[in-house]
């Protein structure tokens, strides 16, 4: 799903000034505060921010975790997808071998991927849409 251009600009920042320590799980976070993104030290370690310090994940809706190969924060976000599996929400952990952060965005250059992954994640929307429509 595209990100807000401004938000997808300090994302690109953040990650690149990221890069320098990419298996420091903070580092992003970090990023996005100096750019901004973050504008009070507290909101570092909320959980909207940094879901992996959430203490509880129970009882969150199904998800679907796309990660590429070559990206910084793919580390967190597998490490996030194995704590909602470890919470008993149904998740869905995807790696793209190969392909770098923002692969689903470079659809001329990666067509076959980029495909894949916006099938997975339609299929995964649908499914959402269908269970909770059937909860009704």
């Amino acid at each position: 799903m595209p990100l807000d251009p401004r938000f997808q600009a300090l994302l690109e920042q953040a990650t690149a000034q990221a890069q320098s320590a990419p298996r420091e799980p903070m580092a992003l976070l970090k990023a996005l505060r100096e750019n901004q993104a973050l504008s009070h030290e507290e909101e570092l370690s909320h959980p909207y921010a940094a879901p992996l310090l959430a203490t509880d994940l129970r009882g969150l809706p199904p998800a679907l975790v796309i990660t590429a190969e070559c990206d910084p924060v793919r580390d967190g976000g597998e490490q996030y997808g194995q704590r909602l599996l470890e919470a008993g929400v149904p998740a869905t952990v995807s790696r793209y071998d190969s392909m770098v952060h923002g692969f689903m965005h470079m659809g001329t250059l990666v067509p076959q991927q980029t495909k894949q992954a916006f099938d997975e994640a339609s299929h995964a929307l649908r499914t959402a849409f269908a269970s909770a429509k059937n909860k009704r």
